[in-house]
């Protein structure tokens, strides 16, 4: 979701009187809490949080931020509030796909942190972060900071977990993670978008993020893998995956928590298109007014239960129960809705990414609060449109049907190749495109109709834009698209 940067900067004009000036009331404390301006008072971010006394705010000032001192920031163990003066869109932290992080919680940072209002973008970890974990903000237990309002795109974790966050504590409100992705190192990627284990997110939009195969491993959690936490009003939606298309959760403990979710339009390879958990012990998923519909590949179900001493408690949700597998058990109480929610435009079950938020509500959706026997919403928003877009999903992909195999190299810094394993059918249209992780069109790599040179083979991309000049690193999609197939790979561009 975007980041609200009127609500932003009010809150930030009611700041910084509070913060700059030592007011001179009687029974006032010795100790005056300060407000360090970035770049006015220090000339980065990590020179005004090393600046900092606990209680004080590091303002930051619009603009973007890259180099020493902006990346692989590092609180100290103080409770700090760092904040941006005009929001996440024009307050940008820009990793340049070297070996970093933005920010690395590893001191015991607690409940009176804050991270409120950046983008973090093209962040990858490899070594010299001491660990590949966390593309965008890495929280290691015994830390608790609070994170809102911030927007994570373009990160990668190569052979780490949680693409765009990882967090073993800690509370994540408002923020958008989109674009981000794991794998691609020396294992299979584990949680695209964020990894968590025993943090809380609320009010966040997890979208069009993936975890990639590495060497017959087989990548999990698109948009979240999760051993245990809570996922409270969040929209997961587009995000890819062989296992847990939207969210996996695995042992050694499932301990996962759902409340006013929903997960859609997201796509598995393998198994679970929307959740996939997986755990021989004793494990629990409870889902609470949650919305888990139309996720893929076409056949795929929805949710996986793989384990059989595993339960689901499934209350007041909007779920489909033939698209539920596994040797789990669902547990469904008499509040349940079974019938397709009316989505306004959802994608097809083989669309990635799609680009789309057509997850919103017709007026007649069961999902809705007088429309369903809760009586309360069902799913993450009540966001609403005039007619729903209900139709059949689209069929497997045919006999003939064009497929992009996986690009190599990846990440590129030169050009990357895309094997195409069959030809289309006859008189259909093909067009494949390039799209950065906001969904903006770079460029057109083939468009055609009747699949004129795209009977097998190969396609390469030098890494420029539709007028030939070379794009900047971060992470792109090429999206194939033809009749009857819609389809997509992430390209890391690391120059």
């Amino acid at each position: 979701m975007p980041v609200d940067t009127l609500s932003l900067r009010a809150r930030v004009a009611a700041l910084i009187p509070a913060v700059i000036g030592c007011l001179a009331t009687v029974g006032l404390g010795s100790v005056c809490e300060a407000a360090i301006r970035v770049p006015s008072d220090q000339p980065t971010i990590q020179a005004g949080l090393d600046a900092a006394t606990p209680g004080d705010t590091v303002l930051v000032a619009s603009g973007v931020y890259t180099g020493i001192g902006n990346r692989n920031l590092d609180f100290g163990g103080k409770n700090l509030r760092l904040v941006s003066a005009a929001g996440a869109a024009v307050t940008i932290l820009d990793g340049e796909m070297v070996d970093a992080r933005a920010i690395h919680f590893r001191r015991g940072e607690s409940f009176g942190t804050l991270v409120e209002g950046f983008t973090f973008r093209n962040f990858r970890p490899l070594l010299a972060t001491g660990t590949p974990d966390g593309g965008g903000i890495l929280i290691e237990p015994g830390c608790h900071p609070l994170v809102q309002y911030c927007t994570f795109t373009g990160n990668v974790t190569a052979g780490g977990r949680g693409g765009g966050m990882c967090a073993a504590g800690g509370s994540v409100q408002h923020c958008l993670f989109t674009g981000n992705g794991s794998g691609g190192g020396t294992t299979a990627g584990h949680g695209g978008g964020v990894f968590m284990q025993g943090a809380t997110f609320f009010g966040c939009t997890i979208r069009e993020n993936w975890a990639s195969d590495f060497e017959g491993m087989e990548g999990a959690g698109g948009g979240v893998a999760i051993p245990g936490g809570n996922l409270t009003q969040c929209t997961i939606i587009g995000n890819r995956a062989a296992i847990g298309g939207g969210v996996f959760s695995h042992c050694p403990f499932v301990s996962l928590y759902l409340t006013n979710c929903t997960i859609a339009g997201n796509f598995a390879r393998v198994s679970g298109g929307g959740i996939a958990t997986t755990c021989d012990d004793v494990a629990d998923l409870v889902m609470d007014r949650c919305l888990v519909w139309g996720n893929g590949a076409c056949g795929v179900p929805d949710m996986l239960l793989d384990g059989a001493d595993m339960t689901a408690l499934i209350l007041c949700s909007l779920v489909d129960p033939a698209s539920v597998g596994g040797a789990g058990t669902p547990d469904y109480n008499a509040t349940c809705v079974f019938t397709d929610p009316h989505f306004c435009d959802p994608e097809e079950c083989a669309g990635l990414p799609p680009f789309s938020d057509g997850y919103g509500l017709a007026a007649d959706s069961p999902a809705r609060p007088g429309n369903n026997v809760c009586g309360q919403l069902i799913g993450a928003s009540s966001a609403t449109c005039a007619l729903a877009g209900v139709g059949g999903s689209a069929g497997p992909a045919g006999i003939g049907t064009p497929a992009l195999d996986r690009p190599v190299p990846n990440p590129a810094a030169a050009r990357v190749t895309f094997g195409i394993s069959s030809g289309i059918q006859v008189g259909s249209r093909v067009e494949i495109q390039v799209f950065d992780v906001a969904g903006r069109f770079v460029r057109t790599l083939f468009d055609a109709s009747g699949g004129a040179g795209l009977v097998g083979g190969s396609l390469t991309w030098d890494l420029r834009d539709q007028a030939g000049a070379l794009v900047p690193k971060g992470v792109y999609f090429v999206h194939l698209r033809s009749d009857n197939r819609h389809e997509s790979r992430p390209v890391v561009v690391a120059h």
